[in-house]
């Protein structure tokens, strides 16, 4: 039971661990990630801005 105990300690460290140095790497794909997703939400309401205004503009010109 002891032996157990330690080892469940040992393995839940390791883990630990693990995700102290794999939390930075994690950030950063995230903040790029979410980087890339604000980019392309971005992208796509200007886009969609510009059609709106066009479609306002040839309406006005009418």
């Amino acid at each position: 039971m002891f032996n157990f105990i330690s080892l469940t300690n040992i393995l839940k460290l390791i883990t630990l661990l693990k995700r102290l140095v794999f939390i930075p790497y994690l950030f950063y794909i995230i903040i790029a990630f979410k980087i890339i997703v604000n980019h392309k939400i971005f992208i796509y309401l200007a886009n969609i801005r510009i059609v709106f205004i066009s479609i306002l503009y040839s309406k006005n010109k009418k």
